[in-house]
């Protein structure tokens, strides 16, 4: 599956960094908890004010915490995009 930069891909919003240690062309990689920007249709459904990364990798970690894929959804329910030219198995 593809990874999922911060500041680029999306899960509903933008997906923030929750960690700064391991990047992808200078960006974050997203990892399980990373925020979301609040995204339509938020406030008439407030689970999409204040979304997070809610599932990701079963194997890869930074940090001891799983890295999120394309696929990988927020806890929104939105799912993530991610870059074709990293691939994250597992």
């Amino acid at each position: 599956m593809q990874a999922s930069k911060c500041g680029t891909d999306i899960a509903g919003g933008v997906i923030g960094p929750l960690q700064m240690f391991t990047r992808l062309e200078g960006a974050p990689w997203a990892v399980l908890g990373s925020p979301v920007e609040p995204h339509a249709p938020c406030p008439l459904i407030p689970v999409h004010c204040a979304a997070v990364m809610a599932s990701g990798s079963g194997f890869v970690r930074i940090e001891g915490i799983f890295v999120v894929r394309a696929g990988d959804v927020a806890s929104c329910g939105h799912p993530a995009t991610g870059r074709d030219w990293i691939r994250c198995h597992g």
